[in-house]
């Protein structure tokens, strides 16, 4: 079974957000949260290792309130 993670984003995400701004928000969570981020690819879909072990691609979903999540599910 995969594992992943959701960064929720209710209202801090424009109506139609760029690849660079959900790449700014994974770095400010991994930060927040003390990981090592590395990007392997900065395009849709985006890519990225955390402490130089599992990788992970970042899918952005709409949810019932109204807002966004970034999902990120490992591969």
């Amino acid at each position: 079974m995969k594992k992943g993670f959701l960064i929720d984003l209710v209202d801090t995400i424009p109506n139609n957000p760029t690849d660079d701004f959900i790449c700014k928000l994974i770095e400010k969570q991994c930060n927040r949260d003390n990981e090592k981020v590395v990007f392997i690819q900065r395009e849709k879909p985006i890519r990225f290792c955390l402490n130089d072990q599992i990788m992970y691609e970042a899918t952005l979903t709409l949810t019932n309130r109204a807002g966004q999540l970034v999902f990120c599910k490992e591969i």
